[in-house]
């Protein structure tokens, strides 16, 4: 036997103590998202929890993977064989770690959905609401989380044995389910406890099939496999040795990363033409791989996938981001922010009529700056001067003026420095008209690069502050509000009198809510 009755108790012992790691982790994390979820938004909440909890979780599998190799192992491993073990492991662990973290967020955010739902019935105020889930927001998180320590950190520790059963070449002839056996086990796995089946094949389990504890590749549901503390024991031979692998051909990095961007530029615009919305697939330029589209975004905005979640944070990495922009715009604030201190070397915005913007090496105000300027673009002289807006001289559209706006915003930022590389291939129409308003199209370049600099110059150094970008929700307290109204107080800035008259409003109505 690989593993007996004994060995299984040191293995339970190694997952309460791995169980308690990854709760003390993850709790904080999934509190400040429940926070996040009520007083700004359910995707603010959902984004927080995946960016934050996917490199926890992965670094979690990578350490379980580690100490299961090395539990398994009959001889001392050597190093290079550690690290071919780990390396052939790593898009696994990545990839489970980004789906899993997907899925734990949308499950807090629907959870947190159907309590507000279930209070709005009862017939409570939105103040009321808010005020309940900010304080139990710290008891939701531990019952969460103290269920997500528990089965990720089970079912991972398994896979990692499967895995490296096949890695050292050991024959497993039989395998046996082996429950708690204790009164929290339930029915259907204590009636599989003692259950022996070949190596190949599924135990059954209740009513369903599974290759192990924790698996659902054949189907079972979650009610076989949240907080499942059953191990499987191995009967096990050594198999024959096997000949070496022949050696890899050398890659031609540079073919596999143009090849990459061509298939991801293909990607985003065939499924953004077809439903209208962004998607986004990135690359890994150290490798030339080019990773799957998890989820979907909006007709404005995409999310980050689970991978890319859990690896951006490496500011070591050279990433490189493809995404459709189905009005054919230029970049966004968000789109430039994405590469201040991470990974992510440079970010492709692929417009559906045929316009691509590429950009690199932007600096920490970028994505404030840029913001400020799409705001104030629609305000400039040259701009109302050039469109002859809301008269009989208007020359353009409003989609137009948008991809006009765009371009000329980025190209001022680029001009200013506030990004190190920005080049664009303009859909045909929108190349025409700027070609043939040239002189035009400077003169709003040139006003969007006096207000970069005025920005440059304001007091705090960092243009708009980040509650410019991001107000409090409508369920935030009057504090938030406050503090908001006084950030913009500071700010001597022309174009702020909505957001104060905004914030006005807000505080206006939570004072006399207070009456």
């Amino acid at each position: 036997m690989l593993v007996n009755v004994e060995t299984d108790r040191t293995f339970q012992s190694y997952l309460d103590r791995m169980e308690q790691r990854l709760y003390a982790e993850m709790q904080p994390i999934l509190t400040a998202g429940i926070r996040l979820q009520v007083n700004r938004s359910s995707i603010a909440g959902e984004n927080y929890v995946i960016s934050r909890g996917g490199p926890v979780l992965l670094r979690h599998y990578q350490r379980i993977y580690r100490d299961q190799y090395r539990a398994v192992s009959e001889a001392e491993a050597k190093a290079e064989t550690m690290t071919r073990f780990l390396a052939a492991q790593l898009n696994h662990l990545v990839t489970e770690a980004g789906r899993q973290i997907r899925r734990i967020a949308e499950s807090l955010r629907t959870e947190i959905a159907d309590r507000i739902l279930a209070m709005v019935q009862a017939g409570k105020s939105n103040n009321a609401i808010a005020r309940e889930l900010r304080r139990t927001a710290p008891e939701i998180s531990k019952t969460r989380a103290a269920t997500i320590a528990r089965t990720e950190t089970h079912n991972s520790a398994l896979a990692a044995i499967d895995a490296t059963l096949e890695s050292k070449n050991i024959n497993v002839r039989t395998k046996t389910w082996w429950s708690a056996q204790d009164a929290r086990v339930r029915d259907s796995h204590a009636e599989a406890h003692g259950q022996e089946v070949p190596f190949d094949q599924p135990f059954e389990v209740g009513s369903t099939l599974m290759m192990r504890p924790g698996d659902s590749s054949l189907g079972a549901g979650p009610e076989e496999i949240i907080n499942c503390r059953c191990a499987v024991l191995f009967n096990t031979a050594p198999r024959p040795a096997r000949d070496a692998p022949a050696p890899a051909p050398p890659i031609d990095l540079a073919a596999r990363n143009a090849a990459a961007a061509q298939q991801a530029k293909a990607f985003v615009l065939e499924r953004g033409r077809a439903t209208g919305l962004e998607h986004l697939r990135w690359i890994d330029r150290r490798t030339g791989e080019l990773h799957a589209e998890i989820g979907v975004g909006t007709k404005t905005s995409v999310s980050w996938t689970p991978e890319l979640a859990a690896v951006m944070g490496d500011v070591a990495r050279n990433l490189e981001i493809h995404h459709n922009h189905p009005r054919d715009l230029s970049f966004s604030g968000a789109d430039l922010g994405t590469m201040v201190n991470t990974g992510i070397r440079g970010v492709w915005a692929h417009g559906h009529l045929g316009s691509s913007f590429y950009a690199a090496g932007a600096s920490d105000n970028a994505q404030r700056t840029l913001n400020f300027l799409h705001e104030r673009g629609y305000l400039t002289s040259e701009a109302n001067n050039w469109l002859g807006r809301g008269t009989a001289n208007n020359t353009i559209s409003s989609a137009m003026a948008n991809r006009v706006y765009t371009h000329a915003a980025s190209s001022a930022l680029y001009q200013e420095g506030f990004i190190g590389t920005y080049e664009a291939e303009l859909a045909p129409d929108l190349k025409a008209f700027i070609s043939d308003n040239r002189d035009k199209f400077g003169e709003l370049v040139g006003a969007m690069r006096r207000m970069a600099r005025e920005l440059k110059a304001a007091p705090t150094g960092r243009g708009p502050p980040p509650a410019l970008i991001d107000p409090p929700g409508p369920y935030a307290p009057l504090s938030e509000w406050l503090a908001y109204r006084a950030s913009l107080n500071r700010l001597k800035l022309p174009g702020l009198a909505p957001y104060k008259a905004q914030a006005d409003r807000h505080i206006k109505r939570l004072r006399a809510a207070r009456r």
